[in-house]
């Protein structure tokens, strides 16, 4: 029960951080921003993180990037 609510917490993050990337990367390039964060997403949420940061001085989705790795890390580990 508690991986899957691990599970959840994480899948739902992870959601909430792609949304919040690509508004961030549709305010940057339009709807080409969008086309090319779809099908790169990996790059996509590796790198918004950091560019919110230093751009913009926002920590915030480099910090529910932390801290959905660190759920993963937690639940997903061996008992």
């Amino acid at each position: 029960m508690k991986k899957l609510f691990g599970l959840v917490i994480s899948v739902g993050i992870g959601i909430y951080l792609f949304i919040a990337e690509l508004i961030l990367i549709y305010n940057l390039w339009g709807i080409i921003g969008i086309i090319l964060g779809v099908f790169l997403f990996p790059v996509l949420l590796f790198v918004m993180p950091f560019y919110a940061l230093f751009a913009y001085g926002n920590w915030w989705l480099l910090a529910l990037s932390i801290v959905d790795v660190l759920i993963q890390f937690i639940v997903l580990k061996d008992d």
